[in-house]
């Protein structure tokens, strides 16, 4: 499963990591406004077990960490889109 993030606040730079109860991923490298990263679970060390629930973390630079209520249930193959919107201080996740 591939979880692709996208940051649309202007002039932050972002790191991004999946969550899950009782895990996470590593984080994505250091990215800026407009610019795609990703997350490729299936070739994870330790993924989640299937069928777990899980959701996006910003790591905004400068700015607090912000958590999706958006969550995806992990499986192999497919995808999901988290886009980041808002502002440094006041971030929004939406996800397709």
């Amino acid at each position: 499963m591939l979880v692709n993030f996208v940051s649309e606040i202007q002039d932050v730079f972002v790191e991004f990591s999946v969550q899950w109860d009782g895990g996470e991923s590593d984080r994505t490298s250091l990215a800026s406004f407009n610019v795609e990263v990703s997350i490729d679970m299936d070739s994870m060390i330790n993924p989640p077990p299937l069928g777990t629930s899980c959701w996006a973390r910003a790591y905004l630079k400068f700015g607090p960490n912000h958590d999706s209520s958006q969550n995806f249930t992990f499986e192999h193959g497919g995808g999901v889109l988290y886009t980041l919107t808002g502002t440094l201080d006041t971030p929004s996740f939406s996800m397709t």
